[in-house]
């Protein structure tokens, strides 16, 4: 795989996680650091940066205490029960705006994970450390998967979505090391798997935001049926599920299809000459044979060594081969892209 440059890897993140405008509030051009944990880390420490000038975001929160100068609702029961009343004290419940909510929690964790991180650039992890230690009044917390998905945002703190998906990638990718309590950071771009289901958001939410509405109705996956029923309702179950990674529908109901592959080989050996993926290609003419409506379908890899543009054409409908060269410059994938769409 070739390497992909800091600056297109923010892009891809950003277009994935459909948060391009939040995105733009953080500038990385000309950034000097090595290595996708630098960038995270840069772009959290930014991150928290514009945030500590707004202000963290606060809640009303519900406390209880035993005080001797009481306030918001009395506990009478709780009060009689402990025998406070002895000791010139009652038992209350009284709300406040706090900033201990689980966001906040969940970025200062991963700010203090990260100074435990090998590898990051001792600018970058000056800065974390500042910072953490601004966020005074805000716990850490045990990370888990479950943890973020119990986030809820709204409008106006939807920036904090941006963070949180840079916190995640964070967590999910920090292995802890021999030492305790420090941890090192795993290469995702390595991760095939994980990398596809990135490639695959990024191109369909970059057709999604940069092409003209006025053109195109809908950029999303679909669920095509096969042209074969089962004779009873569990045959039906049974049918495998064909679901496009991208199918994008004009104003007219004329489709393209696009599928995303990424691997670090793009050609397979078979006797002493390099083919195309079968399997690559039997699916996405299969979704063509599906689709009536669809006219044209672009099988995309990411580029890892020569350049592929080949177009081929079955049963009266086209059918492209693209490798998109994730290395260069921003611009030229912006121009990549919008060029191999029709005209």
């Amino acid at each position: 795989m070739k390497n992909i440059p800091i600056e297109n890897i923010y892009y891809l993140l950003a277009y994935a996680w459909d948060k391009l405008l939040e995105s733009k509030k953080i500038h990385i051009e000309g950034c000097a650091f090595q290595g996708e944990v630098n960038l995270l880390a840069f772009v959290l420490v930014k991150g928290v940066t514009h945030l500590l000038k707004r202000g963290f975001d606060r809640d009303y929160r519900v406390f209880e205490e035993n005080t001797g100068f009481p306030r918001g609702k009395w506990d009478i029961q709780t009060t009689l029960k402990r025998g406070l009343l002895a000791q010139n004290s009652i038992h209350c419940e009284y709300t406040e705006m706090d900033h201990n909510l689980l966001h906040n929690q969940i970025i200062k964790t991963t700010l203090k994970r990260l100074i435990c991180t090998e590898g990051l650039d001792k600018n970058i992890k000056k800065d974390i450390h500042q910072l953490y230690f601004r966020m005074g009044g805000i716990d850490q917390i045990d990370l888990s998967e479950r943890l973020f998905r119990k986030i809820r945002l709204h409008r106006n703190n939807a920036f904090y979505g941006f963070l949180l998906n840079i916190c995640e990638l964070i967590y999910t990718n920090l292995l802890p090391t021999e030492t305790t309590g420090h941890f090192q950071f795993r290469d995702f771009l390595q991760d095939e798997n994980k990398m596809a289901v990135l490639f695959e958001a990024f191109v369909r939410n970059f057709y999604r935001i940069e092409l003209s509405s006025t053109e195109y109705r809908s950029f999303q996956s679909e669920i095509l049926k096969w042209d074969m029923q089962g004779l009873t309702p569990e045959d039906d179950k049974k049918l495998p599920q064909q679901k496009t990674d991208t199918t994008i529908t004009y104003w007219d109901n004329r489709k393209i299809i696009i599928e995303t592959k990424y691997y670090a080989q793009i050609l397979k050996e078979n006797y002493n000459s390099y083919k195309l993926s079968a399997d690559n290609l039997r699916q996405i003419t299969t979704y063509l044979d599906l689709c009536p409506q669809a006219f044209e379908g672009i099988l995309i890899y990411v580029q890892t060594d020569s350049k592929l543009d080949m177009h081929y054409q079955r049963k009266g409908k086209k059918l492209r081969v693209y490798s998109l060269d994730l290395s260069q410059p921003w611009q030229a994938i912006h121009k990549d892209l919008i060029s191999l769409l029709p005209a």
